[in-house]
């Protein structure tokens, strides 16, 4: 956890016992001189790509880095990467298949397997496209240019949901970014800290960082709430 939100979780604390707050630069202060601060968000990975050129179901970037937006489900973000256990191998890794709603930072869903064929991805798409079908208006989702995302498959349950298909410029992870983002905030807290004897375990690991991330840690994007927080603010506001 970065100084600005363990900031907020002390202070709410201290108001419990009715104690002023403290100012974020003297909490980044004692975190620094007891060596606290994480240094695992410098630290890269090889990136997985699933881009095997032109399959012909290319589409227009349609968010064009226009990431915000003021209501769920509106834009999606999604990606595939892969996590390793074992000794670290091209033999003992999984991908890993996530959707992220831009408005919240809210893990939608996910799916893991040992190949990152379209059948994987699309295992992660149909509970996204079950929220979404009832939502009155026009729902997007944005991804690279992978090939799960061009294949025939992928654009046909888009088009059933009638659910608009953003694909960013070849090569520009910043046309994704938020989802690029959540995705590294994701292996810092299981394989850039972590080692995985097994596959199960590693699996269980991401469950386990999935359901602190949606129900725990709080965002500033967010005015200090976590995703499903404000998720349910908005339900409530607009019920």
């Amino acid at each position: 956890m970065g100084y600005r939100p363990l900031t907020q979780l002390v202070n709410k604390l201290r108001e419990t016992r009715e104690e002023l707050p403290v100012n974020h630069k003297r909490v980044l202060r004692i975190m620094f001189q007891n060596d606290l601060l994480s240094h695992s968000y410098k630290k890269k990975t090889a990136k997985y790509s699933s881009y095997e050129g032109s399959q012909g179901g290319e589409c227009k970037n349609h968010i064009k880095g226009r990431f915000s937006t003021d209501r769920p489900l509106q834009k999606i973000g999604t990606d595939v990467t892969e996590a390793r256990f074992g000794s670290q191998t091209t033999d003992e890794r999984i991908y890993i298949s996530l959707f992220t709603d831009f408005f919240s930072g809210e893990i939608l869903s996910y799916s893991t397997s040992l190949h990152p064929n379209t059948e994987f991805v699309l295992e992660s798409l149909n509970p996204v496209l079950e929220m979404v079908k009832d939502v009155p208006y026009k729902t997007t989702i944005h991804s690279d240019q992978g090939t799960q995302y061009q294949s025939g498959k992928y654009h046909s349950a888009l088009k059933k949901y009638k659910v608009k298909q953003s694909m960013s410029r070849k090569s520009s992870p910043c046309d994704n970014a938020p989802t690029e983002s959540l995705i590294h905030q994701l292996k810092v807290g299981t394989v850039l800290n972590h080692r995985y004897k097994t596959q199960q375990d590693l699996e269980q690991a991401i469950s386990n960082w999935v359901n602190y991330y949606n129900y725990k840690r709080i965002r500033q994007s967010n005015n200090w709430q976590t995703p499903n927080e404000m998720r349910n603010m908005y339900i409530q506001k607009y019920a």
